[in-house]
């Protein structure tokens, strides 16, 4: 029974050390927790770019390399301004493209008759713009 109990806490400890060990899977366990940590090879990607590149016919036939460098905005749901630490702050902007957010709001529409609405509200979540190299 031991054996068997120690064999379980060691998996356990070994798929935690795989998760913080990378950088970018220690991003997504502070985002959004183990279980999307744990499976990020899985995670289902956005559709591709294309992007033109001019390149000679001699370029090609040598081999030559060419590299590119592109944006994108990463959001970072852990970043709220309330709760975030400060290496999160630091790494994630409020950036205005966000789309609202949905919150319910209380109106009162008579003494003692209140009613709870939709309404959109600007997001409070935070973005990191990315560059990478390709």
């Amino acid at each position: 029974r031991e054996g068997a109990d120690a064999i379980n806490r060691f998996a356990e400890v070994r798929a935690a050390y795989d998760v913080l060990s990378n950088a970018d899977s220690r991003v997504l366990y502070d985002m959004h927790g183990h279980k999307l940590a744990s499976s990020a090879a899985s995670i289902q990607r956005s559709h591709s770019s294309s992007v033109q590149m001019e390149v000679s016919l001699a370029e090609m036939y040598t081999g030559a390399t060419k590299s590119m460098t592109i944006k994108r905005r990463v959001l970072c749901k852990g970043c709220r301004t309330d709760d975030a630490t400060a290496a999160k702050r630091k790494r994630c902007k409020r950036c205005g493209d966000c789309p609202g957010e949905i919150k319910p709001v209380a109106v009162q529409l008579a003494p003692g008759f209140v009613i709870q609405q939709k309404q959109e509200v600007p997001s409070e979540e935070r973005c990191e713009q990315a560059h990478y190299t390709l």
